[in-house]
């Protein structure tokens, strides 16, 4: 629980702590970041982190649930 409360304050976050974050493994946040499937940065060709606040975007799309453009006509059938 303390890794959670950890991961979820900070604003970059290491593989190990994205993969608390996310409830993946670690191998497969590293075959996510091999697929470019996943947000991530390597700052001057070093470790890779994550912004949290991308990988919360990237769930959300994930799931399905993006917001619709504010410019998008939406269709409400009742």
């Amino acid at each position: 629980m303390e890794q959670i409360r950890q991961a979820t304050e900070k604003t970059y976050l290491s593989v190990r702590e994205a993969a608390v974050y996310t409830g993946y493994s670690v191998g497969y946040i590293y075959k996510l970041v091999k697929d470019r499937a996943i947000p991530f940065h390597t700052p001057n060709g070093g470790r890779i982190i994550f912004s949290r606040l991308e990988l919360d975007e990237w769930i959300t799309d994930a799931k399905g649930g993006k917001e619709p453009d504010k410019n998008t006509e939406c269709l409400v059938i009742r």
